[in-house]
């Protein structure tokens, strides 16, 4: 009867765990397809994929596909390909990635007009069916979508998050593995301000088994990675002729998790920011910050402990995402 009492009980966890939903926007695309994979890897959750009517067939394949491979992970979670937005329902988290990539040449700039209507009317949906979701963004420029999508759902700051410093971080975290012949693992780094050729690498908080970078490091080297991190993106897009689709589609799974279970880790995220806090003179906008990640979204928002030189990229980075959002006309 213990054996019996004891499995009763597991399968009634399970089941509250699988009770846990999200929804993939975009999810025919490789970032969102890649988002949908790991999520469902990581977590056992109902994933729903959602894309345009026209990719009805094409989605259906690939969700297809990846859930063979979560059966060969021996993962029990679902994966709901669907075009209609009904679907997503109740979803404790959404992950957007739709809208035009960037193509080769182009700046995330250059996106704004393009994709600040399919985000407008994607955060109506959301607002319709998801009114108590937190929403992560992917879509390009980022900043200044996420903007558009805290103010088209008229959710709480705290629920509307970009998925933005975690990636370059990440970047930045390899060249420096890569430059000083280091595990990636034992390596501390931010970078924050905007998800563009102004995001701003904090060398002074940047360390290798807890010793400072630019202790160990040349000047020199540490601006080729620092260069090379703002670029990363560029490079990958001329490339491949598209731009990146598995690391962000890692990131922002793993800002799910820590959203799923609560574990109140900290990530560099895009964060609303309205002349509070820390970061005064920054007014409504959203900006790369450290913050905490939980159940409620954005748990709280972190200080910087930078040198004036870092703090001044900080403030331009700001200046031209103020120039960004004034051109939406919202």
């Amino acid at each position: 009867m213990a054996g019996s009492e004891v499995n009763f009980k597991n399968l009634r966890s399970f089941q509250r765990t699988m009770a846990k939903k999200v929804t993939v926007i975009g999810a025919a695309g490789g970032v969102g397809s890649n988002a949908v994979l790991e999520i469902a890897r990581n977590n056992a959750c109902t994933v729903v994929a959602l894309d345009i009517p026209e990719a009805a067939d094409f989605l259906k394949g690939r969700m297809l596909d990846l859930s063979h491979a979560l059966a060969v992970m021996n993962s029990e979670s679902r994966i709901i390909p669907t075009t209609n937005y009904e679907e997503m329902k109740n979803s404790d988290v959404v992950v957007i990635t739709a809208g035009f990539p960037r193509k080769p040449g182009m700046t995330r700039e250059e996106l704004i007009g393009v994709n600040a209507k399919i985000i407008s009317d994607v955060s109506e949906k959301i607002k319709q069916f998801c009114p108590n979701a937190i929403v992560i963004v992917i879509t390009n420029p980022l900043d200044t979508m996420a903007y558009v999508v805290l103010k088209k759902t008229g959710f709480k700051q705290n629920r509307v998050i970009g998925m933005a410093g975690e990636l370059d971080s990440a970047r930045f975290r390899y060249l420096l593995s890569q430059k000083l012949n280091a595990k990636i693992g034992h390596i501390e780094a931010t970078v924050l301000g905007s998800h563009g050729q102004e995001m701003v690498a904090v060398p002074e908080s940047t360390t290798l088994n807890k010793k400072p970078v630019p202790d160990i490091m040349s000047e020199e080297d540490l601006d080729e990675c620092i260069t090379k991190t703002v670029g990363a993106g560029a490079e990958i897009t001329k490339l491949m002729g598209r731009s990146a689709v598995v690391a962000p589609g890692f990131a922002v799974a793993k800002m799910v998790s820590a959203i799923l279970n609560d574990t109140r880790e900290e990530f560099c995220v895009s964060a609303y920011i309205n002349n509070d806090g820390f970061y005064e003179g920054v007014e409504d906008l959203f900006i790369g910050v450290p913050a905490v990640l939980g159940k409620n979204g954005i748990e709280r928002i972190l200080q910087v402990d930078w040198e004036d030189a870092t703090k001044e990229k900080f403030s331009k980075a700001a200046k031209s995402l103020a120039t960004m959002r004034d051109a939406l006309k919202l």
